[in-house]
């Protein structure tokens, strides 16, 4: 086991932590904790009873992990069959009781991200090769399966859900039991068991400082963007608004998002079934 011996890292004799283990100053592993051969834990990081930290996994200055997560455990997916996966998990981040987080497939460069500054409550699960933005609030039992792609300042409700190779933009909220399973667009709000577009996320973006001008701004996006009557000319929508707004970085943010490559729709405020 490797740390600097200068600082005080307090493990208890209850914790089983490979030699072979990584530790930065300050840590403490508390009762029953098991820490893997290939896990560096970083400065300043506080481990409560009975977490387990397994594969080639890094965890960020001053996080706290609290009883029985386990992190770093491999991929819940038929493709994996037994690759170095990775689990990065960044700085001063909180992870809940129950909180499952799997490294990465191939598929997806064998890396499962997390960002900086998030909270991740009881019993919620973060999948293989997913990507996590910073101050993320992912509330209880909250489900992000595979390749699933979360911006910054995203705000979920409890017990929601995102399907495999979806994205939800920065600044985005998902209400509470929604099912999302189509891109949501960076600063909207989606609810429903389908979730379904309701508008822009308003008090997230006053929250985060944005300009009552800019914030005006994107309303008029908005409003072209899923103007009903032109809902059949959703390309010509992005370019107007694209074209009408060139200095705005929000809807520059948001045109760039719906121009990525793929195969997935977006959700709409429209209906639940529709596809755009």
């Amino acid at each position: 086991m490797e740390h600097n011996k200068n600082y005080k890292t307090q493990i208890h004799p209850t914790a089983i932590v490979s030699s072979k283990a990584k530790l930065g100053i300050n840590v403490y592993i508390g009762p029953y904790c098991i820490i893997g051969p290939h896990v560096h834990i970083s400065d300043h990081v506080s481990l409560h009873d009975h977490v387990t930290i397994n594969g080639y996994t890094t965890i960020g200055d001053y996080t706290i992990v609290y009883p029985f997560a386990c992190l770093g455990d491999p991929p819940q997916d038929l493709s994996y069959h037994g690759e170095p996966s990775q689990l990065i998990i960044g700085s001063h981040n909180k992870i809940g009781h129950y909180v499952t987080m799997n490294g990465g497939t191939e598929n997806g460069g064998l890396i499962t991200r997390i960002g900086n500054y998030g909270i991740f409550m009881d019993g919620s699960h973060v999948a293989h090769n997913c990507e996590i933005g910073d101050y993320v609030v992912i509330p209880n039992h909250v489900l992000l399966a595979g390749h699933v792609k979360v911006g910054n300042n995203v705000v979920f409700g409890g017990a929601s859900s995102v399907v495999q190779n979806t994205r939800i933009g920065s600044g985005a909220f998902v209400t509470a039991h929604t099912l999302v399973s189509k891109h949501v667009i960076p600063y909207g709000i989606v609810s429903g068991f389908r979730a379904r577009l309701r508008g822009l996320n308003l008090t997230g973006m006053k929250r985060l400082h944005i300009s009552n001008r800019d914030i005006h701004i994107v309303r008029q996006a908005y409003k072209i963007l899923f103007d009903k009557s032109k809902e059949d000319l959703w390309k010509e929508s992005v370019k107007k608004i694209k074209n009408e707004f060139p200095d705005n970085p929000y809807v520059q943010e948001i045109v760039e998002f719906i121009e990525r490559p793929t195969k997935k729709a977006f959700c709409t405020p429209y209906s639940a079934e529709d596809d755009i």
